[in-house]
């Protein structure tokens, strides 16, 4: 079964306010730069975290890429591609 870009985007959405305690309507405007619980601690655990929830292996110059939640989506999304 093929994973929506709308059912990507809700879950990223999902991940990101339950690790970071925000409400959805807030994980849009949060920026790795701008968000002090952002650490580098806490972007390896996102990313484990999506992994296990979509079921994918996302690579380390993926991880590196990702600052913002728009481009997690993407990078799931381009996860899920490669993974078909």
């Amino acid at each position: 079964m093929n994973t929506s870009d709308q059912e990507i985007e809700d879950g990223v959405k999902d991940v990101f306010s339950r690790l970071f305690s925000v409400s959805k309507n807030e994980v849009v405007s949060i920026t790795r730069e701008k968000e002090d619980k952002w650490t580098s601690l806490m972007h390896v655990e996102l990313f484990f975290a999506l992994e296990e929830h979509f079921n994918i292996r996302i690579g380390e110059d993926e991880m590196a890429f990702a600052e913002t939640v728009a481009d997690l989506v993407e990078v799931v999304r381009r996860s899920k591609i490669v993974g078909q």
